[in-house]
C-alpha cells in the first residue's frame, strides 16, 4: 500500500530539483550545466516510478484513496484545508504528466545542448511539472487554483524563454493575459462557494473541498441555475487553460518557446489542465444539462475550427498547435456528451501521440534550421527514425486503424452518435467533419516535411526572406539524423502510440486482451455500468466509416502534395480568399487587438478612467487644497499678534462659558 508520504514526494522531487538547480547549480556550478539535466532526468523518473506504484496499487484496489487533508487556513467560519485527492483519474493522470515530462527532458540535452540558458530551462521544467502535479494532487478548490496559477507563470516563463526576441516575449505575454479571461470566470466561481458556503456548512461540508462539492451537488444543495453558472465560471477557466474558442488566441504564438516546452505544454501539462478541470468537476456539469450542451458544442465547434486553420499553415509548430486545440475540442465535446471515460482516454492517448509529433518537428528543425515546412521536404532519406516515428504519430493523430487515436476517437464518435438528443447528433457530424480535416492537415504536414526533394532549409529561407525570416540566426542546416537523446524518446513515444489502445482492450474480448479485463479503463475511470455501455457496445460498422473518412482525408492530401494531379490555385480567387482567411486566423488576432484591445479595453475603459482622473480625482484633490488653503487664511486673522485681541476673546469665551453654566447647569 502506498503512504501518503510516497504520494507527496511525487510533488516534492520535482520541486526539490528546481531549488537544487536554482539555488546551487546554476549559481555554483556554471561550468557544469548538464547537471541541472541529470538532476532533472532523476527527480521525474523518481515521480514516474513513484506514480506508477500509485497506479498500480489502484488497479489492485490496495491504494488507500482517503488522505486525511491539513488546515492551512481559517477564515470566519471556514476553513481552507491543503491535502491530497487520489481518486482513479489522479493515478492515471499522473503518469501521464510524469511520464511525457520525463521523455521531454531526455529529449531536451539534446535539443537544448550548448544554449546559455540550459540550467535555467531547467528548472523552468522541474516547477512547471511540480505545479501540474501539485495541480492533479489537490484536494481543495482553493489549493487547485494556485496550483493552476503557477502553471501559467509557468508557460509564461517558459514561452518567453528566449526573452530577447521580440516575438517570444510578445507571445508569452499574450498567452499570460489570453488565460487570465479564463481564469476570472475560474476565480469567480470559487467565490461564488466561499460567499455561500453557509448551505453546505449546514449539511456539515466544506464548500471549498473537491470532494465536498460533489457530495453537496448530489444533495441537491444548489439551485439548478447556480448549478449552471457554477459550472460556466469553471468552464471559462478550462477553456482560458485548454485554448477552447474563443480563448484559443494564444496558442499558436506560445509557438515561439522552445519546441520541448511545446511538447510538453500540448501534451501533458498547461492545455491538459483544462481538460482535467472540467473531468474534477464532472458532477457539477452533469448536474445542469445546459451546461454540458455548452461544454460539447463549444468542444464540437473548436475541433473544427482550428483544425481548418491547420490547413493553411506552413509552420509545422503551429499546424501541431491547431491540431492540439482541434483534439482538446474533442475531449471537451467528449465531456459535453457525457463520455468521461472516452475523453480521459483519448486524453491518454493524446499525450503520446503530440508529445511525439512535437519532437519530431523539433527534430527536423534540428536538421534544416527552420520550422517553415515550404523549406524542408525529402528529409526521409537522411532521417529515416525521425520519419518513421513522425508518421506513426501522424497516423494516430488521424485516427488510423489500429493506432491508439483510433481506439479513443472512436469511442467519443459511438458515444455522440448513440445519444438521443439535436446536441449530440450536431456534435458528431462536427467531429465526423473534424476527422477529415485533421487527416489532410497531417498527411500535407507529413508530404511536405518529409517527401519530394529538399527545398534549402533555414539558408534558402534566409535567401529569401532576408533578417526577418523566423529562422534568422537560429540554426544552421546539417542534413542527419538527430543524436540518440532526441531520437531515443521518440521511439518510445512512438510504441507508446501503437499498444496503448491495446492496453485497455477496447474491443472487449471476454477472455481479455494481454491479460486485461474487458473495459477496466472505463471501469476504473468511471466505474462500472454508466458511460461503460457505450463501450461494452463496439459499433464495427461506425469505426469503418470513420476510417474511411480520414482515409479520404489521407488521399485528398496525397493528390494535392504527392501526385499533383489537382491544382487549388485553379480555383481562383475563391480558394485565394479561404487561403488568406485561414492565414489569418479569421482575423480573430485583429478582432482582439483591434476591437477589444483597442476599442474597448483603450478607448472605453482606459477612457473613462482616464476622465475619471481628470474631473474626478484631480478636482477633488484640488479642491481639498483650496479649501484648505482658504480656512487657513481666515483662521490666520485672528492670529493677528496682540494682547488686546487676545483678552477679548478670552473673556467671551469664559463669558460664554458662565453663561451656558447657569441657564443650563
Amino acid at each position: 500500500m502506498i503512504s501518503e508520504g510516497a504520494v507527496w514526494a511525487i510533488f516534492f522531487l520535482p520541486l526539490a530539483a528546481f531549488l537544487l538547480i536554482s539555488l546551487v547549480i546554476r549559481p555554483f556550478l556554471k561550468a557544469y550545466p548538464r547537471q541541472s539535466a541529470y538532476v532533472t532526468i532523476l527527480a521525474i523518473a523518481g515521480s514516474l516510478g513513484l506514480s506508477s506504484w500509485l497506479l498500480y496499487s489502484a488497479i489492485e484496489g490496495r491504494a488507500d484513496l482517503e488522505f486525511a487533508s491539513h488546515p492551512w487556513l481559517t477564515v470566519g467560519a471556514l476553513e481552507i484545508r491543503v491535502g491530497l485527492m487520489v481518486d482513479h483519474l489522479t493515478a492515471v493522470m499522473l503518469v501521464v504528466v510524469t511520464g511525457v515530462s520525463l521523455m521531454v527532458q531526455v529529449y531536451s540535452m539534446g535539443y537544448m545542448k550548448g544554449d546559455p540558458g540550459y540550467p535555467r530551462y531547467f528548472a523552468l521544467m522541474c516547477l512547471f511539472t511540480a505545479s501540474m502535479v501539485g495541480l492533479v494532487l489537490s484536494s481543495n478548490i482553493v489549493q487547485l487554483y494556485v496550483f493552476w496559477e503557477l502553471v501559467g507563470v509557468c508557460s509564461y516563463l517558459l514561452i518567453g524563454f528566449w526573452y530577447n526576441r521580440p516575438s517570444a516575449a510578445a507571445a508569452a505575454k499574450k498567452a499570460f493575459l489570453v488565460t487570465r479571461i479564463g481564469d476570472v470566470g475560474f476565480l469567480l466561481a470559487i467565490l461564488y462557494l466561499f460567499f455561500n458556503g453557509s448551505t453546505f456548512n449546514d449539511a456539515g461540508l466544506n464548500p471549498l473541498e473537491i470532494a465536498d462539492i460533489h457530495e453537496g451537488i448530489g444533495m441537491g444543495l444548489l439551485g439548478s441555475m447556480a448549478v449552471t453558472w457554477l459550472a460556466v465560471g469553471i468552464f471559462a477557466g478550462a477553456a482560458g487553460k485548454s485554448a477552447q474558442f474563443p480563448l484559443h488566441v494564444w496558442l499558436p504564438d506560445a509557438m515561439e518557446g522552445p519546441t520541448p516546452v511545446s511538447s510538453l505544454i500540448h501534451a501533458a501539462t498547461m492545455v491538459a489542465a483544462g481538460v482535467f478541470l472540467v473531468a474534477r468537476f464532472f458532477p457539477v456539469f452533469e448536474a445542469s444539462q445546459d451546461a454540458m450542451s455548452a461544454v460539447a458544442v463549444v468542444g464540437a465547434f473548436t475541433a473544427i475550427f482550428s483544425a481548418t486553420m491547420g490547413l493553411a499553415s506552413n509552420d509545422i509548430k503551429r499546424v501541431m498547435a491547431y491540431s492540439t486545440v482541434s483534439q482538446l475540442g474533442y475531449m471537451m465535446a467528449a465531456l459535453g456528451v457525457g463520455a468521461f471515460g472516452a475523453a480521459i482516454f483519448h486524453l491518454f492517448n493524446h499525450a503520446f501521440f503530440k508529445c511525439l509529433l512535437f519532437m519530431g518537428a523539433g527534430s527536423v528543425n534540428h536538421a534544416a534550421g527552420t520550422f517553415d515546412m515550404r523549406y524542408m521536404g525529402g528529409l526521409r532519406r537522411v532521417m529515416p527514425w525521425t520519419y518513421a516515428a513522425t508518421l506513426i504519430g501522424a497516423l494516430s493523430l488521424a485516427g488510423i486503424f489500429p493506432l491508439s487515436g483510433f481506439w479513443s476517437k472512436d469511442e467519443i464518435l459511438l458515444h455522440a452518435w448513440r445519444g438521443h438528443g439535436t446536441v449530440d447528433a450536431v456534435v458528431f457530424w462536427l467531429l465526423i467533419v473534424a476527422v477529415f480535416l485533421t487527416a489532410v492537415y497531417a498527411f500535407r504536414m507529413i508530404y511536405m516535411t518529409f517527401h519530394g526533394q529538399f527545398r534549402g532549409g533555414a539558408e534558402k529561407e534566409f535567401q529569401e526572406q532576408g533578417e526577418g525570416a523566423p529562422a534568422a540566426g537560429s540554426h544552421d542546416v546539417h542534413l542527419a539524423e538527430s543524436p540518440p537523446s532526441m531520437v531515443g524518446p521518440m521511439l518510445v513515444l512512438a510504441l507508446a502510440a501503437v499498444v496503448s489502445g491495446y492496453l485497455v482492450n477496447p474491443l472487449g474480448f471476454k477472455e481479455g486482451f494481454l491479460g486485461v479485463a474487458p473495459h477496466w479503463f472505463n471501469d476504473f475511470i468511471v466505474g462500472p455500468g454508466g458511460a461503460a455501455v457505450a463501450l461494452e457496445k463496439f459499433s464495427f460498422p461506425l469505426a469503418s466509416v470513420s476510417v474511411l473518412v480520414a482515409a479520404g482525408g489521407i488521399g485528398v492530401a496525397t493528390l494535392l502534395y504527392v501526385w499533383p494531379r489537382v491544382s487549388l490555385d485553379g480555383l481562383g480567387w475563391p480558394f485565394k480568399a479561404a487561403q488568406r482567411l485561414l492565414t489569418e486566423r479569421y482575423y480573430m488576432d485583429h478582432l482582439f487587438e483591434g476591437q477589444v484591445a483597442y476599442r474597448l479595453f483603450y478607448r472605453v475603459i482606459a477612457g473613462t478612467l482616464d476622465w475619471f482622473d481628470r474631473w474626478i480625482v484631480d478636482n477633488v484633490a484640488e479642491f481639498t487644497g483650496w479649501f484648505s488653503r482658504n480656512i487657513g487664511r481666515a483662521i490666520s486673522l485672528v492670529q493677528a499678534g496682540q494682547v488686546q485681541g487676545y483678552a477679548v476673546v478670552t473673556t467671551v469665551g469664559v463669558a460664554a462659558i458662565v453663561g451656558a453654566f447657569l441657564i443650563w447647569g
